[in-house]
């Protein structure tokens, strides 16, 4: 397999990649930024950084145990979310149960 990842620019998702629609990525991977912040690496090459209401979805719909995030499917959304008392475009997570439909938190 020849791994065209490299050549795709920027690979984080960012909310004006979702507005036409939503799209369900699978966790390969995920790692901790230099800035100290859960980064999920998808199948497809794309990464998320985590904020605080993402990780607290992750936790409510898998567990506490980022390893068991591996393997899992998530919902990608163009949402809003308040930082310093002020909405913000962000990405949401949503978690898709295994085998079925997303949890909305």
């Amino acid at each position: 397999m020849d791994d065209m990842t490299q050549y795709m620019g920027n690979p984080f998702v960012k909310p004006e990649d979702l507005v036409a629609s939503s799209r369900r990525e699978k966790i390969v991977a995920y790692h901790i930024s230099e800035f100290g912040r859960p980064v999920l690496e998808f199948a497809s090459g794309y990464q998320l950084s985590l904020n605080k209401t993402n990780v607290k979805t992750l936790i409510q719909g898998t567990s506490i145990d980022g390893s068991s995030w591996i393997g899992r499917e998530v919902e990608l959304i163009a949402g809003e979310t308040k930082v310093n008392g002020q909405l913000r475009p962000s990405v949401v997570l949503r978690v898709i149960p295994e085998g079925g439909d997303s949890i909305p938190f």
